[in-house]
C-alpha cells in the first residue's frame, strides 16, 4: 500500500508542477488549401512543436502552456456544494481544465507561423495557424 501511494503522489506531483501532463499530438488539416502534418509534443520537458507547411518546415518549442478553467461556470453548473465542484475547486477533478498554447513557428528561412491551439485532458488539440503573408489554416490532431 505505501509504495501505491508514493507512485500517486509522485504522478500527481509532476502533474501540478508542469501543470500539462505528457501528450503528443499528430497534427493536420481537411482544408484543401493545404496540407499540414506535424506533431505537437509535451513529454515533461519544454514544449515543442514542428509543422510542415507549403513545403517549408515549421518549428518552435519552449513555449508557454496556460491552463484554466471557468469556475463559476463549473459552480453554476455543478452546485457550490456538490462534491464534484469541491474536487474541481479543490485540483483534484482535473478534466475540466482547458490548456492553451500560442506557439510562432519558424522555418529556416525565417518565415514565422503563428499558432494558437487549445484542448482539454486527454481530448483533441484544435487550433488555427496564420502566415506571414496572412493565411490561415484550421489544424486539429489526428
Amino acid at each position: 500500500m505505501n509504495t501505491w501511494m508514493n507512485l500517486a503522489t509522485a504522478c500527481l506531483a509532476s502533474v501540478a508542477l508542469y501543470g500539462c501532463p505528457a501528450h503528443t499530438y499528430q497534427l493536420i488539416s481537411d482544408e484543401e488549401s493545404g496540407k499540414v502534418v506535424g506533431l505537437f509534443a509535451r513529454d515533461g520537458g519544454e514544449p515543442r512543436i514542428s509543422l510542415e507547411f507549403g513545403g517549408k518546415q515549421f518549428a518552435a518549442s519552449g513555449f508557454a502552456i496556460s491552463r484554466s478553467q471557468n469556475l463559476s461556470e463549473l459552480r453554476r453548473q455543478y452546485g457550490s456544494y456538490s462534491k464534484h465542484y469541491a474536487n474541481v475547486f479543490s485540483g483534484l477533478d482535473s478534466k475540466h481544465y482547458v490548456y492553451s498554447a500560442n506557439p510562432e513557428l519558424r522555418s529556416d528561412d525565417g518565415q514565422t507561423l503563428r499558432c494558437i491551439f487549445a484542448w482539454r485532458l486527454a481530448k483533441a488539440l484544435a487550433g488555427t495557424c496564420t502566415t506571414s503573408d496572412g493565411k490561415q489554416v484550421e489544424i486539429r490532431s489526428g
